[in-house]
């Protein structure tokens, strides 16, 4: 069975007063991090983050749902649109 990921990281934080949540660290390492490490871990492909770059390096497919700051849902439409063939079985959502 094939299992990808979504991971949505564009939100605005406003409830925290601002900031980008997945890069606050916990235990030395980010919210962002540890998501990809765990979906790493656990054979997740592909990972497709949508929201802004925040990690050049990271293991993941980056997309922008348009507009920006459009919200989940948008978000998720266009993770969704930028699947690789062959598309996983599964998909999480986190």
């Amino acid at each position: 069975m094939s299992t990808g990921a979504i991971l949505l990281v564009g939100g605005r934080s406003r409830r925290m007063g601002g900031g980008t949540k997945p890069l606050l660290e916990v235990g030395g390492q980010t919210l962002f991090a540890r998501a990809v490490h765990a979906l790493t871990d656990a054979g997740c492909t592909p990972i497709i983050a949508a929201g802004p770059v925040l990690d050049e390096d990271a293991a993941v497919l980056w997309v922008r749902e348009d507009p920006p700051f459009s919200g989940p849902v948008a978000g998720i439409a266009a993770a969704l649109r930028a699947l690789p063939a062959p598309e996983p079985e599964w998909m999480l959502l986190l």
